[in-house]
């Protein structure tokens, strides 16, 4: 009976210790997934998730996709954690912006759909960023022209912007470039 009981525990511990270390290694390689509201899943990696957008590489990829809340039914982790997101993700309170003006990588870019109807608006902005090689992605593009955007917004003392407008031209044997313009908004 004693050599019973002492299979058991001895069942028992190694169970732990394989648990522990197989357990942990199989998490970090599990895929993140976002389940859009039409039911379609995507899989890959989250990398960044803000107010109005994610940031998700898909798998196979290297560049990472901005896919906005507003068609995201839940992301589910790879650690197990399941995230539903709400159906007002595009509303924006002044409480959640208040003091973020002087740091221009703090300044919010709002989605198209986003509603600002209590924000002050500052005016209209525009930018104009050059490639600094001919092959940069479209994304790229965007994403420097969005830092532009946000540095000309703090100068306005501004909180949130939103893109009114985006034109990306590429001729041939030139770098290619994007015009963007934005009106900004801010809580005082």
């Amino acid at each position: 009976m004693k050599k019973f009981y002492l299979l058991i525990i001895l069942i028992y511990t190694l169970n732990i210790n394989l648990n522990q270390i197989y357990g942990t290694n199989q998490s970090t390689n599990v895929p993140d997934t976002i389940i859009k509201k039409s039911g379609v899943p995507l899989i890959g990696k989250v990398e960044k998730k803000t107010k109005f957008e994610v940031y998700f590489k898909l798998l196979g990829n290297r560049e990472a996709i901005r896919i906005n809340n507003e068609i995201i039914k839940e992301i589910r982790y790879g650690n197990g954690k399941i995230e539903v997101l709400e159906a007002k993700t595009g509303q924006m309170g002044k409480e959640q912006v208040q003091g973020k003006t002087s740091d221009w990588s703090r300044i919010i870019v709002a989605n198209e759909g986003s509603n600002l109807s209590g924000f002050n608006e500052k005016g209209e902005i525009e930018v104009e960023y050059t490639a600094t090689r001919i092959n940069m992605s479209n994304s790229e593009l965007i994403r420097n022209g969005e830092i532009l955007l946000k540095k000309r917004a703090a100068s306005m003392k501004g909180n949130v912007i939103k893109i009114t407008s985006k034109n990306i031209t590429r001729e041939y044997g030139a770098f290619p470039f994007i015009k963007m313009k934005a009106m900004v908004y801010s809580v005082e």
